[in-house]
This record gives structure tokens, C-alpha cells and sequence, in this order.
């Protein structure tokens, strides 16, 4: 799809350039500028802002959000430099965009709006207090989030140097060709190291958080050299038109768009969500068109010749090549709506039919088939290479279905998912008789302490007392959790109370769906793997989980602690 994709991307700047010719630019900016401040209203109409929410709409996500409005902001900035209506507009518009961008509270989205307000004010002299204003709004609101950064106590900050550690011991292992372009999200997990209270349990990471590393984290570092020199090499040829342009402002407008698109990708790098693209190709035409010379006459549109006609080729084509995904996506989804299994089941089998090697498809219907599904499972996983839910409900099936190489899909699904309880907890259920039992209990149960209540302990006291007593002597644990967890498991357990389930619940968390990070699909929640609980002892180890505690050692959730 990226490659299908890539020549529109790259001949996008050219065509917007042509669009915006002559008389063209400043109505073209003017729409620019409308079409923002537009999408800013939407962002401030959110309800939740209210009750103290960040503004995302229309895009879904704070920064992405932030990062499209930066990207615009600079040319509503140049036209206050005009006169009229057009300086009108600018004002509103910038005023709309700036707005949005504080309600956001993205500290790489303030970053880049007080630079471009402190860059622009030479060029908006009329309102040069106002635009200074806004820099230093958007200053003074990142100020207290850089200081928490700076301190080592913002987790989302903590968060992306475990993606960037991550990344780099990807690049190492692959420097030369990297993973593959799109390869992030199915490979990145075997590289993340355990960060118990920096990390939560489950957590599937899409992406790098960072597109010069996500670049070269696929592309391999000659690849990320290339994409930065062709990115500078524009930018310089930018620049050495800047004499001559037919617009400087508009120039320098775009030119700082891509500044602050640039500056918002040192911290995203989520290119599977076209609008940040799509804004720095539009930005880059319009660069095109105002710094052109202007004795350089009127380009003449390949409409009508075989610029025009080599356009619908490739759009047919690309269309036609696409159109298989198009279909087996659109019965993903007619499966996720369908009110009766065998309906999902036929459903995701036309999916399977167009795209059979997505693994998604062939996983959610392995999971429908149960026991008889366990090796399509596996395949699922294969295919999917480093996605723990899917190892995971690979080795549940396995293990139900009686197969010896449910053991393997576990270990890999407890590797990949370091601060996860239930991979842990399935290996003990596979074989509670192995020298490793107590060591796998005792990882399960600081990872998720309900699991104590478990009915699986009825006829194994002795296993539950050894894991407890390796939970009490670890210094590696914090010392308070340690005693009340001991203290709770001590106690008597008496039978009473209604019986719970607990397991892996894929998609339960729709805001940090496997599906949607991982493979762009909607949520689809399933229940995986559910351990049959006490009702009565369930309140007794409702206890925070020793991977959410900042003093754990990451030393015990250890990767390799899983098991060969």
C-alpha cells in the first residue's frame, strides 16, 4: 500500500504548486487559512473540554490534532500583513488556531507555535503584540510539563525513551536495510525492555514515537539519511528562491509549517494517519508556487496532454490493486457488526479470501473456532510476528486443545508481554508440575494479584505457599507490597460469594486498542484465556500491581524469566 501510495504523496507538492499559479496563491492561502481555522472550531466545540479533557477532534488524538494546526498557523500569520478582508481573516484564523492548540496542551504542539509566533512577528508588524502574545502563552503553558520532563517525572516522556531504546537495539540489530516499511508495529515488541511504573501491562506500541527513528528503525539508517537530505535539500532550494519569490511572505509561511511539522514529528511518527503527510505535501506546494520567480511565466496544466492521461492510469490502477483491501476490510468490519457467530465467521473468511495474509483476520477467526482453530491461531501469530495477544490466544488454544507446542506460543507471548499476568499464569496452568511452576506463579501473581483468588489453588496449597514465600524474601518488590500481599494470601480461604472471571481482554480498552495501533482496524473486544476467581477473595488481593510500582526492579520482569 505505501509503495501503491507514494507517487501521489510525491507529486502532490507539484500539483497544489500548479493549483496555486499566479493570481491563485493568495485565495489558495486564504482557503488554507479558513479550512484551519475551521478545523480549530470543531477541536474547541468538544464537550469534553469542559470537564478538563484535551481538545482531539477531528483527528482522534491530541498531538495529531496539534501537529495539523501547527502546521497551518504561519500562513494565516502572513496575512496579516494585508490589508482588508484578508487581514481580517488572517486574525480570526490564527486566533482559532492558537486557541486549539492551547486547549490541546501538546507540549511538542506549544513548542512549535511559540516558535513560529516568535519567527513570524518580523512579518506581521500590524499585530506583532498579538502574535507575540500567543508565543508566550504557548510558552508559559509548556513550561511546567519541560520541567516535569526535565525532573524524570512525565510518563509520557519516560514512555518514549523506552520506544527509543527500543528502536535503537532494532537499528542495531538491522542497520543497513531495517525492518520493512509499515514493520513497527509487529516487530517493535521484541526490542521493548520491561519499565515497571513507566509502562502499563498489555501495552501494544504502534509506532516509535518518533519519526527520524521510526525511519530508520524501517527504512535502515541509509534509508533515514536519504528521506532528511531530500527534506533539507528542499528546504535549501526554498531558501535560495527567497530573493526572487513571487511571494516572500507565503514562502516563509510554508517554510515555517514545515518547520513546525518537522519539530511535532521528532515526538509522532504515526504516518499510517494520512493528515500530517497530506498538510506538509500541501505546505510544500504551496512553497513551490510563492517562491517561484516572478518574471517565471504561468505553468500550463498536463490536464489535457499525457501528464493528464498518465494521472487516471495510475489512479485506475492503484484503485484496482487496492480494491482487494478495500473489500476484506469492509467484511472485517461487517464481521465485528454480525449478531451471530457463524455470520462473523463467514464474514471474516471473505476477508481471509481478499487479504489472506493479514493476520488479524485469520487470528479473530481462529478465536471463533475454539479448539479447532488452535493451529490457524498459531499461523496468525506467525504471520503477525511479535504481537503478544496473539501468541497469547495461540497458546490458550493450544493448551485447551491438548497440544505440546502450546508451552512455546506462551513463553513467546509472556517474552513479548513482559508485565502482563495472564501469559504467566496460562504456562502455570500448562504444566503446574514443572521445577519453574513457583517462579511463574509468583511473576503472574505480582503482576496481577487477583489471580491469588483463583480456583486453580484449591487443590495446590503447596504451590501457592512457595510462590508467596518467593514474592515476601524478593527485595527486588517494594517492601509494603510484599507484607500485605503475604498477609492477605494467609488467611484463610473461605468458600463463599458468586464466582468472577478474569483474562486478557484484547481491545477491552478502546482509547489503546491492539487493533486500532497495530493493525488500523476498529475494536473488537474478546475475552481471552478467563481464569475462573473466588468472589469471596477477590476484595482480599484487590492490591496494586507490583509492575505498576515505580520502586519495582524491571530486573524481575525480565524477558528471559519467562522461560527457554
Amino acid at each position: 500500500m505505501g509503495l501503491l501510495l507514494l507517487p501521489a504523496f510525491v507529486l502532490l507538492p507539484g500539483a497544489v504548486a500548479r493549483a496555486l499559479a499566479g493570481p491563485r496563491l493568495e485565495r489558495g492561502a486564504v482557503a488554507l487559512g479558513l479550512g484551519a481555522a475551521a478545523v480549530a472550531l470543531v477541536s474547541l466545540a468538544d464537550p469534553s473540554l469542559v470537564a478538563g479533557g484535551r481538545a482531539a477532534r477531528p483527528f482522534g488524538h491530541h498531538l495529531l490534532l496539534a501537529g495539523w494546526l501547527v502546521a497551518c498557523f504561519p500562513v494565516p500569520l502572513m496575512l496579516l500583513a494585508r490589508r482588508g478582508a484578508q487581514r481580517a481573516l488572517g486574525l480570526a484564523s490564527a486566533l482559532a488556531i492558537g486557541a486549539a492548540v492551547l486547549a490541546s496542551r501538546s507540549l511538542l504542539g506549544l513548542s512549535a507555535l511559540a516558535l513560529q509566533a516568535l519567527l513570524a512577528h518580523r512579518g506581521t508588524r500590524r499585530a506583532w503584540r498579538l502574535v507575540l502574545g500567543v508565543a508566550l502563552l504557548a510558552a508559559a503553558m509548556a513550561v511546567p510539563r519541560v520541567e516535569r520532563v526535565l525532573r524524570g517525572e512525565d510518563p509520557s516522556a519516560l514512555a518514549r525513551l523506552d520506544y527509543l531504546a527500543a528502536g535503537g537495539r532494532g537499528i542495531v540489530e538491522r542497520p543497513w536495510l531495517g525492518w520493512g516499511p509499515g514493520a513497527t508495529p509487529w516487530t517493535v515488541a521484541r526490542f521493548l525492555a520491561p519499565g515497571p511504573g513507566r509502562r502499563p501491562a498489555g501495552e501494544q506500541v504502534g509506532d516509535l514515537h518518533s519519526l527520524p527513528a521510526a525511519l530508520a528503525y524501517e527504512l535502515g539508517l541509509p534509508g533515514a539519511l536519504l528521506a532528511a537530505g531530500a527534506f533539507g535539500a528542499f528546504a535549501a532550494a526554498r531558501i535560495r528562491e527567497r530573493r526572487r519569490a513571487r511571494d516572500r511572505r507565503f514562502l516563509d509561511g510554508a517554510l515555517l509549517g514545515l518547520a513546525g511539522v518537522g519539530l511535532v514529528f521528532l515526538g509522532h511518527a504515526s504516518l499510517a494517519v494520512a493528515a500530517l503527510p497530506v498538510a506538509a505535501a500541501v505546505l510544500a506546494g504551496l512553497a513551490l508556487a510563492a517562491g517561484a520567480a516572478s518574471d517565471q511565466p504561468e505553468p500550463v496544466s498536463p490536464a489535457s496532454g499525457w501528464g493528464g492521461r498518465l494521472a487516471v492510469a495510475y489512479a485506475v490502477a492503484a484503485a484496482a490493486l487496492l480494491a482487494p483491501y478495500a473489500r476484506a476490510h469492509l467484511a472485517y468490519d461487517r464481521a465485528r457488526a454480525a449478531a451471530e457467530p457463524e455470520e462473523a465467521r463467514r464474514e471474516l473468511g471473505r476477508a481471509l479470501q481478499a487479504d489472506p495474509a493479514f493476520p488479524l483476520y485469520r487470528a479473530r477467526r481462529a478465536w471463533l473456532e475454539g479448539t479447532d482453530g488452535a493451529a490457524a491461531a498459531r499461523t496468525a501469530a506467525e504471520e503477525g510476528e511479535a504481537v503478544a495477544p496473539l501468541w497469547f490466544a495461540a497458546g490458550v488454544l493450544a493448551r485447551e486443545a491438548g497440544l505440546d507446542w502450546a508451552g512455546e506460543a506462551l513463553v513467546r507471548a509472556c517474552r513479548l508481554d513482559p508485565l502482563g499476568p495472564m501469559a504467566p499464569f496460562q504456562l502455570l496452568l500448562f504444566d503446574p508440575g514443572s521445577p519453574r511452576a513457583p517462579a511463574l506463579a509468583a511473576r503472574a501473581l505480582a503482576a496481577e494479584p487477583r489471580l491469588a483468588a483463583a480456583r486453580f489453588w484449591d487443590g495446590r496449597p503447596g504451590l501457592l505457599a512457595a510462590a508467596v514465600a518467593l514474592l515476601e524474601r524478593d527485595e527486588r518488590l517494594e517492601r509494603g507490597w510484599r507484607a500485605a500481599f503475604a498477609a492477605a494470601a494467609r488467611r484463610p480461604r473461605e468458600e463463599r460469594g458468586r464466582p468472577l472471571e478474569i483474562g486478557l481482554t484484547y481491545d477491552g480498552n478502546a482509547a489503546a486498542a491492539p487493533s486500532l495501533f497495530l493493525f488500523r482496524r476498529r475494536p473488537w473486544p474478546a475475552e481471552l484465556g478467563a481464569v475462573e476467581l473466588r468472589g469471596s477473595l477477590v476484595a482480599r488481593f484487590d492490591l496494586p500491581a507490583a509492575a505498576g510500582l515505580a520502586t519495582t526492579s524491571p530486573d524481575f520482569f525480565a524477558p528471559a524469566a519467562c522461560g527457554p
